[in-house]
């Protein structure tokens, strides 16, 4: 049991992969009336996470302040150095309720993703209790209070379910009522039930932790939101192809729109006991759209253009691929995307007899064989690494040819089309160095791939590729999209909106609320969502920063 002193709190709510636009849009409606409230009373800023990598590295780097190609992480894995292989991510940086800690602050942390309980600090710390990506376990800080939280209010109903094959990296939720990697109408009912159970376990750890204050600092991340936006997507989405009517019918009704009622009922009670000294931060970290990439497909469609690229004959480039291919080299490249898609019918016919369907994965060569292969980086954007001389080891590529191939690949990844519409699969493709500063072990890909995610992508097809009939047979119908959000509450914080911030600068800005002034971070302080009262000279934060450490404030 905490103590009674008075403390200036500073609670940090944040709904994982919790969709601003639903939020707004559904607050405007009267169905959230807390998070109506919060957008009222509240400071906002946008947040564009960083390009291409955003899915894995927001939480590192809003943690952390320091950007991903300084932290390392943007996928549970990465690549070993000088390897082939994959090695556990983790996070080569401190997340800043450790130096809120270190500087004399009472915490309390509950399902920060990515991040391990660290021991020593003031405070408490639960871990994977309820996240929706699992990567270390369920365990806390100090060690016995899983076990109080477990007697007290139950095993969380979804993040703490035991794996199938026995290791803990795992997002819970993808592996709940199925059969065969698909729920039935009655599955998804009772995955439904089991999420509203979910929900409610947090709020009576919520009450749990407050009868264990009071804290200086609370960082609490819902996970459950996380797990709604990938698996009821289609439910919720009626222009999805998989959307069913009738289900949403015989479920009484949009049950992401409910999962959000939940949500708010959560905000409901910090907003309803909230004192007017405390600050409150309400994140909505990546939000979801429909699952519509082409990462299924992606592999094979950079095997087939390493073939290419070194003149290798491709067995998938049949009769009618080749006569088309002279058609559309002779069609002027700024009429290519409305001759392509105007032909888009004709193509579905025809160039089905140029594939006998995808390639077995077992016949696409391993990455040592190849100039360059795709890159683990969930599902969101393509990301492809070369295969460099003196950096991988068989190394194929020497680094001044890198500029070349990247030109060429974004050439040949956007002449792809999609077979069901006739319109380009690839939007964008860019050196991450144009974003990143490079290191030969940093792990991060060497070019990014941004797909059309406006349909499905399932049948593809270039003059270089011919073409490729891979359906996404995958359980998540929801993924992220690049868009966050940030509402501030707190003495001194005026309300209205702000100009967009970056991830990086959430740790800092946060912590300053705290009192403590982060050192050797990327981002800075956005001082006007901050309590008037902590707010910094913006030329002191590491003289301040140096102060706090030797000078903790008593409790």
């Amino acid at each position: 049991m905490g103590d009674n002193r008075k403390r200036e709190m500073v609670l940090f709510l944040a709904f994982d992969a919790g969709n601003p636009t639903l939020v707004r849009r559904w607050a405007a409606e009267g169905h959230l009336p807390n998070f109506a409230k919060a957008l009222a009373r509240g400071a906002t800023a946008v947040m564009e996470h960083e390009p291409g990598l955003y899915v894995g590295s927001i939480w590192p780097t809003a943690m952390t302040g320091v950007g991903v190609d300084r932290h390392g992480c943007y996928t549970g894995i990465r690549p070993a150095p000088f390897s082939y292989g994959y090695i556990p991510a983790g996070v080569d940086a401190t997340p800043f309720w450790v130096d809120v800690a270190r500087a004399g602050r009472r915490i309390a942390v509950v399902d920060a993703p990515f991040f391990p309980a660290i021991a020593g600090l003031d405070g408490v710390q639960l871990v994977e209790w309820g996240s929706h990506d699992r990567y270390f376990g369920p365990h806390s800080e100090p060690p016995e209070l899983l076990d109080d939280i477990v007697q007290a209010v139950g095993r969380h109903p979804l993040g703490m379910i035991d794996h199938e094959l026995g290791y803990e990296r795992f997002a819970p939720c993808d592996w709940v009522h199925l059969t065969d990697g698909a729920r039935t109408d009655e599955e998804m009912s009772a995955f439904i039930g089991q999420l509203s159970d979910s929900i409610q376990h947090r709020r009576r750890v919520a009450d749990h932790l407050t009868e264990m204050g009071p804290f200086d600092l609370r960082v609490e991340v819902v996970g459950e939101s996380h797990c709604a936006g990938h698996h009821l997507w289609s439910i919720h989405d009626p222009d999805h192809p998989d959307h069913d009517p009738d289900l949403v019918q015989r479920l009484g009704g949009d049950p992401l729109l409910e999962a959000y009622r939940e949500f708010d009922g959560l905000l409901g009670t910090y907003l309803d006991t909230r004192d007017e000294s405390e600050t409150l931060y309400l994140f909505l970290s990546h939000g979801m759209r429909a699952h519509f990439d082409g990462t299924h497909l992606f592999d094979e469609i950079l095997w087939r253009l390493d073939c290419a690229y070194r003149g290798l004959p491709g067995p998938w480039v049949g009769p009618s691929t080749q006569r088309a291919a002279e058609v559309v080299r002779r069609v002027p490249g700024f009429a290519r995307r409305s001759t392509l898609r105007a032909l888009a019918p004709l193509m579905r016919r025809r160039f089905g007899s140029d594939s006998a369907g995808p390639t077995p994965e077992s016949e696409i060569p391993g990455p040592a064989e190849r100039l360059w292969y795709a890159l683990e980086n969930n599902t969101v954007t393509g990301a492809i690494r070369f295969n460099r001389v003196g950096r991988e080891p068989n190394g194929l590529m020497a680094e001044p040819l890198t500029d070349h191939a990247t030109s060429w690949l974004h050439r040949e990844l956007s002449q792809i089309v999609n077979l069901d519409d006739g319109l380009r699969v690839v939007t964008e493709v860019y050196p991450s160095h144009a974003h990143y500063h490079r290191r030969d072990e940093d792990g991060l890909p060497d070019v990014l791939v941004e797909w059309n995610r406006d349909r499905p992508i399932e049948r593809v097809w270039s003059p270089t590729i011919g073409t490729i009939i891979r359906p996404y047979v995958g359980v998540r119908t929801g993924d992220h999209d690049e868009w966050g959000e940030l509402i501030a509450l707190g003495p001194g914080i005026t309300p209205g909106r702000r100009p967009d911030i970056a991830p990086v600068d959430i740790a800092p800005t946060v912590a300053a609320a705290a009192g403590v002034y982060l050192p050797d971070r990327d981002g800075h302080v956005v001082a006007d969502l901050v309590p008037r009262a902590r707010r910094p000279d913006p030329g002191l934060h590491h003289e301040v920063a140096a102060l706090e450490r030797a000078q903790p404030r008593e409790p």
